[in-house]
Formats: C-alpha cells, structure tokens, sequence
C-alpha cells in the first residue's frame, strides 16, 4: 500500500511517528547491512570510513580538514591538489580495494602532505578540484560560519536581567511567520508561579515566600 493511499482513498490524515533513537539507527546504513548478512560487527572507525580510503580528518597546519577521497576520480583529484601525482602510479593505491587494504600507508602519504596547509588554503584547491571536503568547526567558527549567520542560527533574546542573551536559532524555518518572533528569554525564578497556580488549580493562588 502507497503512504498516501489511506489518505486518497478516506480523505483523512494518518498519524506519523517516529523519534531521535529510531532516526540514528537508519544512518547505520551500509554497517547494518554488513551485520545482517554477514554478522560482521564493524569497530570503532572515528572519522574514517570502514569501506573507503582517505576518507577521514586530518590535521593542517592550523587546524583540522576532513576529506573524502575514496572513490578514484576523487582520489585523483585530491593527489592533484596536493602536488602528488606520483601517488597515481604507485602501486599500492591503483584500486579502491588497494587503497583501504593499505589504508594505513596512504592516510599517513596525506596527512605528511596535509599539515604543510593551512586549512582555508587547502581548501579552496581540494574545492578547485571538486574533492568532498571540509574545515572541522570548534564552536566559535560555528556561531560565525557566514552560512550559519546567514540563516539565522544565531539569535538573541532579551532578558529582563543580562539584557540581549545569545541563543540557537532554529533549524526549520517556516514560509508564512517567522518562529523566532515569539521566542522569550527563559523566565526568572517564581516569575510564571501566580499565572501556573490560577491556571492549573482555577482561581488566584499566591506562592509562598
């Protein structure tokens, strides 16, 4: 049956339902799959990746990168980028296959290459050379990532106390109202408990103290 049968067919919605700890396993992905029909439970990989090679974090010179360049017009790419289209013709990295069967020897080739850039500079030539790639952000780049600011995820909120307060903005944005329009600084100790008591017990009632 097609999702929106029910609904074609009777006219009425459908209840939906999911939650955080189910939409974590989906990503499991390829690593369930290798469980289910091999029964192989895969280690702890960090940032690489248990199929691909170099595909992981590496540090620059100033800071951190994660690139991946597993698969081989992007393992090119990325030899190319970093001025080491000697790697193509070794014969330990010709195939996929070779490269993660030799995984160690080929993230230990990058990482020698990637620490002698600064981040910013390696990538704009991994991104010349359309390579999957990207800075690894503490959490002041984060709050100032022309995107992030771009798209509203840091807002302020006025307390009544500490005046403009920073806080996250929202990740789903809607077309019609802006949901930040009634966001308030959280409320101070006993400031909502007259409104609380009147509500829930139906008549004024004064907290004590």
């Amino acid at each position: 049956m097609k999702p929106d049968s029910a609904r074609v067919r009777t006219g009425k919605g459908e209840r939906i339902e999911t939650s955080l700890f189910e939409g974590q396993i989906t990503y499991l992905v390829d690593a369930a799959m290798e469980f289910f029909l091999k029964g192989t439970v895969r280690e702890k990989w960090g940032s690489e990746h248990a199929g691909q090679a170099p595909y992981r974090a590496f540090q620059a010179a100033d800071g951190w990168i994660i690139i991946g360049a597993g698969f081989q017009n992007l393992f090119e790419s990325a030899c190319r980028a970093l001025g080491r289209p000697d790697l193509l013709a070794d014969s330990r990295f010709l195939t996929l296959a070779d490269r993660v069967n030799n995984r160690d020897a080929i993230d230990s080739i990058f990482q020698e290459e990637v620490e002698k850039w600064p981040v910013a500079e390696l990538l704009k030539a991994l991104e010349a050379e359309n390579v999957p790639s990207a800075p690894v952000n503490d959490v002041r780049q984060v709050f100032s990532h022309p995107q992030a600011l771009h798209r509203g995820m840091l807002q302020h909120v006025e307390h009544p106390i500490y005046g403009q307060i920073p806080v996250i903005g929202p990740a789903v944005k809607y077309g019609s109202f802006d949901i930040v329009e009634s966001w308030s600084a959280p409320p101070l100790a006993g400031e909502h408990t007259d409104e609380v008591f009147s509500e829930w017990l139906g008549g004024e009632v004064k907290a004590d103290g």
